[in-house]
């Protein structure tokens, strides 16, 4: 399982990576891209939540919770990059926050409505980053 996690993460990291890159060097365009590509992966008919935070909350295994801990650290990282690049003050809040609504979205995709979960996110991502900016 460990090994699949990893690989997993792997993916998932360079998915949203690649995502933002492909973007350009406007910020809010990076942080859509992320947002736009979670909803596509929420309209997936095979999408059932993120293999991380479903893998963490059943099996309270230390080598689990290390590995979906570095997964959530790389989206922390990607956005906060993307807080830094926007301006923002203190860029590592708002990376926090915008990964708070990456997971929060994802979570309700999963086990509530993913209709436009992505979407609803990325409004709030944008509204964020804005009130960040220097």
């Amino acid at each position: 399982m460990e090994a699949m996690l990893r690989a997993r993460s792997e993916r998932v990291a360079g998915w949203l990576a690649d995502a933002a890159a492909a973007a350009g060097d406007d910020p809010a365009d990076q942080l859509t891209a992320v947002f736009d590509a979670l909803q596509g992966w929420y309209d997936d008919p095979v999408f059932r939540g993120c293999a991380m935070l479903n893998a963490a909350a059943q099996h309270h295994v230390d080598a689990v919770r290390a590995i979906t801990a570095r997964h959530l650290g790389r989206h922390l990282e990607l956005l906060t990059g993307i807080a830094a690049r926007a301006g923002a003050a203190d860029p590592p809040a708002p990376g926090r926050q915008l990964v708070l609504l990456v997971e929060g979205a994802t979570v309700v995709a999963a086990h509530h409505d993913a209709v436009g979960a992505g979407e609803a996110a990325e409004q709030a991502a944008l509204v964020l980053l804005s009130a960040h900016r220097a």
